[in-house]
């Protein structure tokens, strides 16, 4: 069985353009799942108001942190899908070799596949060959497209779609779902074999590669420091804080498990790092559209109350952003760029961003996980 495993992302502009970000925000902020309006109410203040006026102002904030080879996030997803590959080719073929060198047939015999170990097995003799994609929710190219892509041109039995969102929300991966659901079950005669990973943000595997991210992140910088002769700052204590991308409070209460699975997330790196929430760590929620409530503390609000000056006692932050896969233009500006100057101007001494997991061979090897997990079902 040739098998595929599909990374799923948001979406992002094609240029750093009014037009792009405007082709971009449409289906994005169209979305039931994200804003949970009535179309006869919100459409009006969305086709008049924020595309018309916002997207110029978006398309700015992007064109901050565009590189020669186009928007961060498609840059090191696409590099995401060539490190999968390259981890999942190699442990297949290590597989298929130890079979042969156990004297396995390539096909198991009927005896064999009913025998008490079968189901532990290793997934050679369950796919012959992996094949890693990626799709958008809202941008090119669509998780449709791609699906059909992989049965009718890789021609995929299997496909095992992990969205890059680790902590669970409806507002993120319940479009995904949502997709899956009307654009392939409810229309395709010819549905493959699809599982789709509701959330990582319990594996060891990921946690671990966040706290190894945070650690070599703050020894680099402390060794900056002291390199710049700026030992005494390099020896005050720093604050950790976790910022997750924010959703409406209401979603929340209406069942969302999505803080949830941030505040796990945070406490188990805090713990692998020693760090004690309050004294070492604190989380807050970026983001915020709109004018009704969203997941608190927010972020900037957070950061003005943490300086010495400001009556708080935390002049050396780091942040870390684990909701996030793939460095973006949330890690990259408004984290980096806006959140520094909150700080900075409220009394701040030291303010660092430590990268999202993007690309790093430990983030490729926690998907390839992911993958190979799912194939063992």
């Amino acid at each position: 069985m040739k098998t595929a495993v599909l990374l799923v992302n948001l979406g992002t502009p094609e240029e750093p353009t009014h037009k792009g970000v405007r082709n971009f925000l449409r289906p994005f902020l169209s979305d039931r799942r994200v804003v949970n309006l009535p179309p006869m109410l919100w459409y009006p203040i969305l086709y008049c108001i924020i595309l018309p006026f916002r997207s110029g102002r978006v398309a700015r904030n992007y064109q901050e942190v565009w590189t020669a080879a186009g928007s961060p996030l498609l840059v090191y997803t696409r590099s995401q899908v060539a490190g999968v590959q390259r981890i999942l080719n190699a442990r297949l073929e290590a597989a298929k070799a130890k079979r042969i060198a156990d004297g396995k047939a390539e096909d198991p015999s009927d005896e064999a596949v009913l025998s008490a170990d079968y189901a532990g097995a290793d997934v050679s003799n369950r796919t012959s060959e992996i094949v890693v994609s990626f799709a958008m929710t809202y941008t090119k190219p669509s998780i449709k497209d791609e699906i059909h892509r992989l049965q009718s041109v890789e021609k995929c039995e299997r496909v095992i779609v992990i969205p890059l969102y680790p902590q669970y929300s409806s507002t993120t991966t319940g479009p995904i779902i949502n997709q899956i659901g009307t654009e392939l079950y409810d229309k395709d005669v010819n549905v493959p074999d699809l599982r789709v990973v509701h959330n990582y943000h319990k594996r060891r595997d990921f946690l671990v590669a966040i706290a190894n991210t945070i650690r070599r992140h703050r020894e680099a910088h402390k060794a900056k420091l002291i390199a710049e002769g700026k030992e005494e700052l390099a020896n005050k204590p720093r604050l950790l804080v976790f910022s997750y991308h924010g959703i409406p409070q209401q979603v929340v209460d209406d069942g969302d498990p999505y803080t949830a699975h941030c505040h796990h997330n945070s406490k188990i790196v805090g713990d692998i790092l020693g760090l004690a929430e309050g004294e070492g760590w604190l989380m807050c929620y970026q983001s915020r559209f709109g004018k009704a409530e969203w997941t608190k503390p927010y972020t900037d609000d957070l950061l003005v109350t943490l300086p010495t000056k400001a009556g708080g006692k935390h002049d050396c932050v780091d942040m870390v952003c684990p909701a996030f896969a793939v460095d973006c233009l949330e890690t990259l500006e408004e984290i980096e760029m806006c959140s520094r100057g909150f700080y900075t101007e409220a009394g701040g001494l030291d303010y660092t961003v430590v990268p999202c997991l993007n690309d790093s061979e430990e983030h490729c090897t926690v998907l390839a996980n992911i993958a190979m997990d799912e194939m063992h079902f």
